[in-house]
């Protein structure tokens, strides 16, 4: 057999590279291969850095190589050697690797995936996920039929907030009018509810924004008036119409700087009143009303350039 394999082996191991050869053969084919090689195994081993490499066990051979015993290879004896030393070698290294891989695949104990909505590849939070994290102004009630009983916080005379702006809130109906969109967008400024400010602003408005997540995170922040009270909305005037579509109206708001907050010292425990035109456009489609735009006037100290945005 030893006549047999030689001269393949020599054959695969001149012509071609040795990661050809194990490409075509196979590791354990090409380790037999080498193995049936007898003493030219021992000069390969020692000279081909890339066995080496691919079989760390055949670092013996490497040695034998230098070793004066090389001068009687031929014997039967160093035939002998050769083939239970391989065998040797191959049985560890077998064992060795068949341990690694049962150590492998028992492992640690998995830990449990964590239930937090942090760290790396933790899900986005969504609309919904991020409004219910903001504070409210909503009144603590027992139930939502109380809320609705309470006066309506626009100040609409003799008006329930379930008759009057909560439907709005609710999705219940649209807004069919300006003064719709104003009363109840105040309310929302009052109660602190952010969608409802996004819902109810046009897409042409300066503040509209496509991320809506990042917009509700700044309206939040710093767009709901919280250094403030809502004293009182007044509506000056009537609905000024362009056209079916698009109109005007001026209204003012009464404001109360919050003391010991975050409003300025001149504004703190005082009354402030800022007047507003603001533009509102209709979709002629769904008939509904949305805020637009708004030119603010306003000579209170640390109020001139406040848009309400109502």
């Amino acid at each position: 057999m030893v006549s047999i394999v030689r001269p393949t082996y020599s054959m695969i191991f001149y012509l071609s590279s040795f990661d050809t050869t194990v490409q075509i053969l196979g590791n354990e084919v090409y380790l037999s291969l080498l193995l049936a090689g007898g003493e030219n195994l021992c000069k390969r081993t020692h000279d081909n850095k890339s066995i080496l490499d691919r079989f760390p066990y055949l670092q013996f051979y490497s040695m034998l190589w230098n070793a004066k015993k090389m001068k009687n290879h031929r014997s039967p004896k160093w035939f002998f050697l050769i083939i239970f030393t391989a065998l040797v070698s191959v049985y560890r290294q077998v064992g060795v690797e068949a341990f690694a891989a049962a150590k492998k695949r028992s492992g640690k104990p998995k830990k449990k995936a964590s239930s937090t909505t942090k760290g790396f590849g933790a899900p986005p939070l969504s609309l919904e996920q991020v409004l219910a994290k903001f504070p409210t102004r909503i009144p603590k009630l027992p139930t939502d039929d109380d809320i609705a009983t309470l006066e309506c916080p626009c100040g609409k005379p003799n008006a329930s907030y379930g008759d009057c702006c909560g439907p709005l809130h609710n999705k219940i109906r649209p807004c069919l009018t300006m003064e719709d969109v104003l009363r109840s967008r105040y309310a929302a400024f009052c109660w602190r509810k952010v969608e409802y400010i996004m819902d109810t602003t046009h897409e042409t408005c300066r503040d509209w924004r496509g991320d809506k997540i990042a917009w509700a995170k700044d309206l939040n922040k710093q767009g709901m008036f919280d250094s403030f009270d809502f004293v009182g909305l007044e509506i000056l005037g009537g609905e000024d119409f362009v056209d079916d579509n698009d109109g005007y109206l001026e209204f003012q708001v009464t404001m109360r700087g919050k003391d010991g907050g975050t409003s300025s010292a001149a504004v703190a425990g005082k009354e402030t009143v800022v007047k507003e035109r603001s533009r509102f456009l209709r979709d002629p489609d769904t008939k509904a009303w949305t805020y637009a735009s708004g030119d603010v006037r306003s000579e209170v100290a640390g109020l001139q350039d406040t848009q309400l945005n109502m």
